[in-house]
């Protein structure tokens, strides 16, 4: 799947700002949350290789309409669709805003 330029950029920016050390691109991979059978999210998510983390060797990163997500690979996440497990339940416990921390 192709990611355009500017969002790459866009996402690799906020990786460098959120965690001081430099993204790069791995792949673009869509993902879909599921709810009782229906889909109630679908985006797709972008892996980023870290360098210069001090724990995390990857990163996950997608748009949404409060800003960027971002979800380091660390802990329970293993996946790009573990990151988004994470970012939903975190929504629903501190609403959107508090997800788009990191």
């Amino acid at each position: 799947m192709h990611a355009g330029k500017a969002t790459v950029r866009l996402l690799e920016a906020a990786i460098r700002e959120r965690y001081g050390c430099r993204a790069t691109l791995v792949e673009a991979r869509p993902v879909a949350e599921t709810y009782c059978g229906h889909t109630v999210w679908e985006e797709v998510v972008h892996v980023f290789d870290l360098r210069g983390h001090p724990k995390a060797r990857r990163c996950y990163a997608w748009e949404e309409r409060w800003g960027v997500i971002t979800v380091l690979h660390e802990g329970l996440v293993d996946s790009a669709a573990d990151s988004v497990r994470l970012r939903s339940r975190a929504a629903a416990i501190g609403g959107a805003r508090a997800a788009t921390a990191g």
